[in-house]
């Protein structure tokens, strides 16, 4: 067991007990979350790896639909500032992407666009955002409208063209794939979005 309390102002405390709200589905531990509010919100955050990742004794809490991360569009934009992202995963994802000027890209689970705009905005050609939530996918589409890069977005009703992509990027989806038939479901989705000789990059 360990523990790590994050410090926090105003409504970080809230988001951050939804984040962990989330973030059930996915670690294969039991997460507690606890808030004692003040002039300063201070989270304590407990993972316990001995304890069944269940609620009640019954199944595992791993279950999704297409409005699980509904509610959490603002979280998600908040969780991208945050040092690990911004001062570790996007430096480390520039170098993998290399020169991107011109290519047209499909952020496969763009949640609420931010990599699609930071895409957009690093040289990428034509930008398509997909998701399954629609909460997700009504956050970035009010964002283009606000401020326009050219980046369309699509969903399971409305799907990206086959063959059209030059880079498939797909951060942090394949754990959300909760049997082996969901996982190659997935995995060749994303490989009827590429061209030939196209890039994945997960």
């Amino acid at each position: 067991m360990f523990d790590n309390h994050l410090n926090c102002r105003g409504e970080c405390a809230e988001y951050l007990k939804n984040l962990m709200d989330v973030f059930l589905f996915i670690e294969n531990r039991s997460v507690r979350v606890g808030a004692v509010l003040g002039d300063e919100r201070r989270m304590s955050i407990t993972f316990d790896a001995t304890e069944p990742r269940s609620q009640g004794g019954g199944e595992p809490f791993n279950k999704f639909d297409n409005t699980t991360f509904d509610a959490h569009a603002e979280l998600y934009e908040i969780m991208f500032a945050t040092p690990y992202r911004s001062e570790l995963e996007m430096p480390t994802l520039s170098r993998l992407l290399g020169d991107i000027t011109g290519l047209n890209v499909l952020d496969y689970g763009c949640g609420t666009g931010h990599l699609c705009r930071w895409l957009r905005n690093h040289g990428a050609g034509e930008v398509t955002g997909y998701d399954v939530s629609e909460g997700m996918l009504d956050y970035a589409r009010e964002h283009e409208v606000k401020t326009p890069l050219g980046i369309s977005y699509s969903s399971p009703e409305n799907t990206f063209e086959d063959n059209a992509f030059d880079i498939v990027l797909a951060v942090y989806v394949f754990p959300y794939a909760l049997d082996k038939k969901t996982l190659i479901s997935m995995a060749r989705d994303m490989a009827r979005a590429l061209k030939p000789g196209g890039r994945l990059i997960t």
